[in-house]
């Protein structure tokens, strides 16, 4: 059995206090009103899983398989960042202090991005294997925006990855709408650029950061 490394527990630390976190408002309130939660916190392990492959089938130079990995992995990204707009269910409720529902939101937000960004980081140490660092972050950075559109489409047209299996023509003509009509195309672009140009900003931070701490520590 494959052993856990240091994200993988750290993934699971901060998944069980969300979960405690969700245990325990459903015990005061005596209700499920955020059980979705649980199932968009699920969806975000989802790109980890497919960045693992990809990064599998690279090293292995199986170039069909590491293409599928990658475009699996690209249509389901979304689905982590994604948390960050639950935070629109944000309201006060009896029983319940507002403060709690923040901290429950922004927990399992915070861990949603923990998910993106840390299956960015593996796919993007991954395609320095195979291209140039510039293309590696030209890569990368076309991924977080359109992870931005991703986004638009799960909370505003309310479409799920899967959907490009069950539904395609239905979301292609959901997709074409926002290039060729006019308020749409102003909201997609508009939550696309602003979540893309929010995520570019994490995600540059981090690994600069994490780059100038090996420095320090070498």
């Amino acid at each position: 059995m494959k052993t856990l490394n240091n994200h993988h527990k750290v993934l699971i630390a901060t998944s069980m206090f969300c979960v405690i976190l969700l245990l325990t408002r459903i015990y005061i309130a005596e209700n499920i009103s955020y059980y979705f939660l649980v199932w968009n916190a699920f969806l975000a392990w989802v790109p980890l899983l497919f960045s693992a492959k990809f990064e599998k089938y690279v090293k292995l130079n199986q170039t069909g398989k590491s293409i599928l990995f990658f475009c699996s992995w690209l249509l389901f990204f979304p689905n982590a960042p994604y948390l960050i707009t639950d935070l629109i269910h944000l309201k006060k409720k009896a029983m319940i202090p507002l403060w709690f529902d923040v901290l429950l939101l922004v927990s399992f937000a915070w861990n949603g991005l923990l998910f993106a960004f840390i299956s960015l980081k593996q796919i993007h140490q991954t395609l320095l294997l195979k291209f140039s660092v510039r293309q590696s972050w030209f890569i990368v950075l076309s991924t977080l925006f359109l992870s931005g559109y991703g986004i638009y489409l799960g909370r505003f047209e309310r479409w799920n990855s899967w959907n490009i299996l069950s539904s395609p023509f239905s979301l292609f003509r959901a997709i074409g709408r926002t290039f060729v009509e006019y308020p749409f195309f102003v909201k997609s672009m508009s939550v696309t650029f602003a979540f893309g140009l929010f995520m570019t900003c994490i995600y540059t931070t981090v690994y600069f950061l994490q780059g100038n701490e090996k420095k320090i520590q070498n």
